[in-house]
């Protein structure tokens, strides 16, 4: 089944292995907590104009493959609300459905993907400073803006990996990406 999702969302594409390697690196990467110790730590975005291409079977395959209390889902708008950016603590994969269409603060991305001291406070409790060690992966059909604009630093940390074919009816598994982590 891995095969056919793989397949099937870059059937066509010059460099189809390459992002099968990627998605099986960024998944390896953070189950092992390594995201933010890489000398270029990057967040994923899973970028496809279209709907049904196979970004939210990859998303929902890649949190399966690790417990529950290890993975969260902080959208990179929120990030800059220390409210929002405390559910990074302790946490190795940050999967997000959507990037919102809501401009994103660039230097708190920029610190969360590459796991720079951070700030942020729950509800009526004490600022905490912290290190996210999570993997950032994305899900995007339109791409968001920055505050601030899209730098060199924030162009670095970002990696998009095309999903440019809707995949037929006929060849869709329903919930395949649970099934694969299962």
């Amino acid at each position: 089944m891995l095969a056919r999702l793989l397949t099937g969302s870059f059937k066509g594409d010059a460099d189809a292995d390459a992002k099968s390697n990627l998605l099986a690196e960024v998944c390896g990467g953070a189950a092992l907590g390594y995201a933010a110790r890489l000398i270029q730590p990057r967040a994923v975005v899973l970028h496809g104009k279209t709907a049904e291409n196979g970004k939210s079977q990859i998303l929902e395959l890649a949190r399966g493959l690790m417990p529950t209390s290890a993975i969260c889902s902080v959208p990179a708008a929120k990030m800059g609300d220390e409210r929002h950016v405390v559910g990074l603590i302790g946490k190795l994969l940050n999967a997000s459905d959507e990037l919102s269409l809501e401009a994103i603060a660039s230097n708190t991305f920029k610190s969360v993907v590459t796991g720079d001291p951070i700030q942020g406070r729950d509800v009526y409790k004490s600022r905490v400073e912290f290190r996210s060690v999570a993997q950032n992966l994305f899900a995007a059909n339109q791409l968001p803006s920055f505050k601030g604009g899209v730098d060199r630093g924030v162009h670095r940390r970002l990696l998009l990996t095309p999903f440019g074919r809707t995949i037929p009816l006929e060849e869709r598994i329903e919930e395949i990406g649970k099934r694969i982590a299962s």
